[in-house]
Protein backbone atom coordinates (compact mmCIF):
# COMPACT_ATOMS: atom_id res chain seq x y z
CA UNK A 1 0.00 0.00 0.00
CA UNK A 2 1.38 3.36 -1.04
CA UNK A 3 2.13 5.98 1.63
CA UNK A 4 0.13 8.57 -0.34
CA UNK A 5 -2.98 6.38 -0.06
CA UNK A 6 -2.58 6.23 3.70
CA UNK A 7 -1.95 9.97 3.90
CA UNK A 8 -5.01 10.68 1.76
CA UNK A 9 -7.17 8.70 4.20
CA UNK A 10 -5.57 10.38 7.24
CA UNK A 11 -6.25 13.78 5.67
CA UNK A 12 -9.89 12.87 4.95
CA UNK A 13 -10.36 11.65 8.54
CA UNK A 14 -8.87 14.83 9.97
CA UNK A 15 -10.95 17.06 7.69
CA UNK A 16 -14.11 15.21 8.64
CA UNK A 17 -13.30 15.48 12.34
CA UNK A 18 -12.74 19.23 11.93
CA UNK A 19 -16.06 19.62 10.08
CA UNK A 20 -17.83 17.72 12.86
CA UNK A 21 -16.20 19.82 15.56
CA UNK A 22 -17.08 23.05 13.72
CA UNK A 23 -20.70 21.92 13.42
CA UNK A 24 -20.90 21.15 17.13
CA UNK A 25 -19.33 24.49 18.03
CA UNK A 26 -21.71 26.38 15.74
CA UNK A 27 -24.73 24.57 17.19
CA UNK A 28 -23.66 25.39 20.73
CA UNK A 29 -23.01 29.02 19.84
CA UNK A 30 -26.39 29.37 18.13
CA UNK A 31 -28.41 27.88 20.96
CA UNK A 32 -26.21 28.59 23.94
CA UNK A 33 -27.01 25.07 25.02
CA UNK A 34 -24.76 22.12 25.68
CA UNK A 35 -27.71 19.74 25.39
CA UNK A 36 -26.73 16.56 23.62
CA UNK A 37 -29.44 15.24 21.36
CA UNK A 38 -29.06 12.18 19.15
CA UNK A 39 -27.75 14.18 16.19
CA UNK A 40 -25.11 15.95 18.26
CA UNK A 41 -24.01 12.69 19.85
CA UNK A 42 -23.61 11.12 16.41
CA UNK A 43 -21.55 14.08 15.18
CA UNK A 44 -19.40 13.94 18.32
CA UNK A 45 -18.85 10.21 17.88
CA UNK A 46 -18.02 10.72 14.21
CA UNK A 47 -15.35 13.30 15.10
CA UNK A 48 -13.85 11.05 17.77
CA UNK A 49 -13.76 8.00 15.52
CA UNK A 50 -12.24 9.98 12.66
CA UNK A 51 -9.46 11.19 14.98
CA UNK A 52 -8.92 7.66 16.27
CA UNK A 53 -8.74 6.19 12.77
CA UNK A 54 -6.33 8.90 11.61
CA UNK A 55 -4.06 8.29 14.59
CA UNK A 56 -4.15 4.55 14.09
CA UNK A 57 -3.22 4.94 10.43
CA UNK A 58 -0.42 7.37 11.23
CA UNK A 59 1.06 4.88 13.70
CA UNK A 60 0.38 1.87 11.43
CA UNK A 61 -1.55 0.21 14.22
CA UNK A 62 -2.66 -3.39 13.86
CA UNK A 63 -6.22 -2.16 14.45
CA UNK A 64 -6.12 0.43 11.65
CA UNK A 65 -8.24 -1.60 9.24
CA UNK A 66 -10.96 -2.28 11.79
CA UNK A 67 -10.99 1.37 12.85
CA UNK A 68 -11.21 2.48 9.21
CA UNK A 69 -14.23 0.26 8.64
CA UNK A 70 -15.93 1.56 11.78
CA UNK A 71 -15.09 5.13 10.80
CA UNK A 72 -16.60 4.60 7.35
CA UNK A 73 -19.83 3.26 8.85
CA UNK A 74 -20.23 6.11 11.33
CA UNK A 75 -19.36 8.69 8.66
CA UNK A 76 -22.06 7.23 6.39
CA UNK A 77 -24.58 7.39 9.25
CA UNK A 78 -23.62 10.99 9.98
CA UNK A 79 -23.89 11.99 6.30
CA UNK A 80 -27.36 10.42 6.04
CA UNK A 81 -28.57 12.61 8.92
CA UNK A 82 -27.46 15.79 7.15
CA UNK A 83 -28.63 17.80 4.16
CA UNK A 84 -26.84 16.09 1.28
CA UNK A 85 -25.28 19.35 0.11
CA UNK A 86 -23.95 20.62 3.43
CA UNK A 87 -20.25 20.75 4.17
CA UNK A 88 -20.39 18.17 6.96
CA UNK A 89 -22.24 15.64 4.82
CA UNK A 90 -19.68 16.06 2.03
CA UNK A 91 -16.77 15.65 4.46
CA UNK A 92 -18.38 12.55 5.97
CA UNK A 93 -19.02 10.94 2.59
CA UNK A 94 -15.47 11.66 1.44
CA UNK A 95 -13.99 10.22 4.63
CA UNK A 96 -16.18 7.13 4.37
CA UNK A 97 -15.04 6.55 0.79
CA UNK A 98 -11.37 6.97 1.68
CA UNK A 99 -11.67 4.65 4.69
CA UNK A 100 -13.54 1.99 2.73
CA UNK A 101 -10.99 2.14 -0.07
CA UNK A 102 -8.06 1.81 2.29
CA UNK A 103 -9.53 -0.68 4.76
CA UNK A 104 -9.73 -3.43 2.18
CA UNK A 105 -5.96 -3.46 1.89
CA UNK A 106 -5.26 -3.49 5.62
CA UNK A 107 -4.77 -6.93 7.20
CA UNK A 108 -6.91 -6.41 10.30
CA UNK A 109 -9.91 -5.38 8.19
CA UNK A 110 -9.72 -8.32 5.80
CA UNK A 111 -9.45 -10.73 8.74
CA UNK A 112 -12.87 -9.53 10.00
CA UNK A 113 -14.63 -9.49 6.66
Amino acid sequence: MAPEQIQSCIDACNLCAEACEQQLHAARAATGSTERDAEHLLIRDCAALCRLAAGSLAEVSAAAGVLCLACAQVCRMCAEERNAADQLARACRHCASECERLAGSLPSATALA
